[in-house]
């Protein structure tokens, strides 16, 4: 055959950057989803140490007060249709890790240092927030949620704490949704200061501007 006649066509850039995008989602679904689940799995499997109940939360976060080993948490902003910024948090082992996966400055992953001051800093606002005794769903699959407005930015906070692990989803839109969670996914972004790398100044009042136009 004449290769004149056979033409090779050309490769299409954009397949390579939606590969890409997918590929950095699958990624952080993983890293923050499995790896909560399979962490609260490993804590529940120990029979000497007690489950994560509203009663007994408070004392493992007072026990905690001197001592930050296996304090994690996560943040996860899923964006919305309207281009709200798309990225991840986690803290753990003094570091902060970054995902930018949509509508950021910096995507791609990167690990900074999170000294000592912010690490309690953090384990505070997780006290503040009580957020062992709070409900695992703000979200439209709520009947309480009661939605104030459509498409609004959805977001993912997991703490894990003494063993214990909780993960809660939370849709901005819902009207049911404590402030002091809200305040502690608010903190979050505060202390990492996620808005060098997101580019947005206030993640939660930016994401809620544009859900809700």
């Amino acid at each position: 055959m004449n290769p004149q006649n056979n033409p090779r066509r050309p490769r299409r850039r954009g397949s390579t950057g939606r590969f890409l995008v997918s590929a950095v989602l699958i990624a952080i679904a993983i890293f923050v989803v499995v790896k909560l689940v399979q962490t609260g799995v490993r804590s529940h499997g120990e029979t000497n140490r007690p489950q994560a109940t509203p009663s007994n939360t408070t004392a493992a976060i007072a026990a905690s007060s001197d001592s930050l080993q296996g304090f994690e948490v996560v943040l996860w902003r899923q964006g919305c249709a309207a281009g709200c910024p798309d990225y991840a948090l986690h803290y753990a082992d003094g570091k902060v890790q970054y995902t930018g996966i949509r509508n950021v400055s910096r995507k791609g992953n990167l690990s900074v240092d999170f000294d000592l001051y912010h690490q309690h800093q953090l384990l505070k606002l997780v006290e503040q927030a009580a957020f062992f005794g709070l409900g695992d769903d703000y979200t439209l699959k709520s009947k309480k949620c009661h939605p104030s407005q459509a498409d609004a930015p959805v977001y993912v906070v997991g703490v894990t704490l003494n063993g214990q692990t909780r993960k809660i989803q939370v849709n901005q839109g819902c009207t049911n949704i404590p402030s002091q969670l809200s305040d502690l996914a608010r903190g979050i972004d505060r202390l990492a200061q996620s808005k060098r790398w997101t580019g947005v100044i206030n993640a939660s009042a930016t994401a809620t501007q544009a859900g809700g136009q």
